[in-house]
């Protein structure tokens, strides 16, 4: 067997390590090398986020005609809430304005004319008592200087006083009517009018009030439905537009 000489064994040894140096750096570069093959991972990604997408935009359009529906709903309740918050002003203005009218005629003309007439009667009974006392004396003038007998003087004398009597009576009775009238009846009765005016026109003031709250929320629930489909559409156009921009992409 020939032996080598330890200048060629180095030789050789050299020439082999750098053989194999070559090949590991070709085999990095060509790892590297723009047109290898890219890790799968990514792609996947991609493809479920397109689902994702897909997914959120069929869900939009489940919910679009949901939205709309709750809008025509809403914009029907409030047309329907303003002709109900009409019907129930009008209803209780018409009731203040009957109220209101009952006291006016009230005082213009019931007070007046029932005050009339008690103070008429109340006249009447003191001039029928005036022409009885006048009748007892002519009477008492009369029989005096006439030469009649007992019995009928006193008949005739008895009859004139009970009128005087009974007149002075009706008087008195017609007296306190006026009195009481005028104190207690009728001021009761004007009072119940004005009461009765003061709950109308409070009963006015909470329609107008329930009838702004009402209305008020009637417009909230639209502008929310509006604002839900407002939304729809931009989150619709948001993934179309996201689509595009994707598939412009090279």
């Amino acid at each position: 067997m020939t032996r080598l000489s330890a200048p060629v064994l180095g030789g050789a040894l050299a020439a082999a390590l750098l053989a194999g140096g070559c090949g590991s750096a070709q085999t990095q570069s060509a790892a590297s090398a723009p047109g290898a093959a890219a890790p799968a991972a990514p792609s996947k990604e991609k493809e479920e986020e397109a689902r994702q997408k897909a997914l959120k935009r069929a869900g939009l359009e489940r919910e679009r005609p949901i939205a709309e529906a709750k809008l025509a709903k809403a914009r029907k309740e409030q047309g329907d809430q303003e002709s109900a918050n009409q019907v129930s002003l009008d209803k209780a203005k018409k009731e203040h304005d009957l109220a209101l009218g009952r006291l006016r005629d009230f005082e213009e003309k019931e007070d007046p004319q029932r005050r009339a007439r008690a103070r008429l009667d109340m006249q009447q009974a003191r001039d029928m008592l005036d022409e009885a006392k006048e009748e007892l004396e002519q009477l008492e003038m009369m029989y005096k200087g006439q030469d009649l007998a007992d019995m009928t003087k006193e008949v005739v004398i008895r009859r004139g006083k009970r009128r005087v009597e009974r007149a002075t009576q009706r008087l008195a009775l017609q007296e306190q009517e006026v009195q009481r009238l005028e104190q207690n009846t009728l001021p009761l009765e004007r009072a119940k009018l004005s009461a009765e005016v003061e709950a109308k026109a409070q009963d006015l003031d909470r329609a107008r009030r329930a009838a702004e709250t009402a209305s008020l929320e009637r417009k909230i629930d639209l502008m929310v439905s509006e604002a839900e489909i407002a939304r729809i559409k931009m989150e619709i156009e948001a993934l179309e537009a996201a689509g595009k921009k994707e598939g412009a992409a090279p």
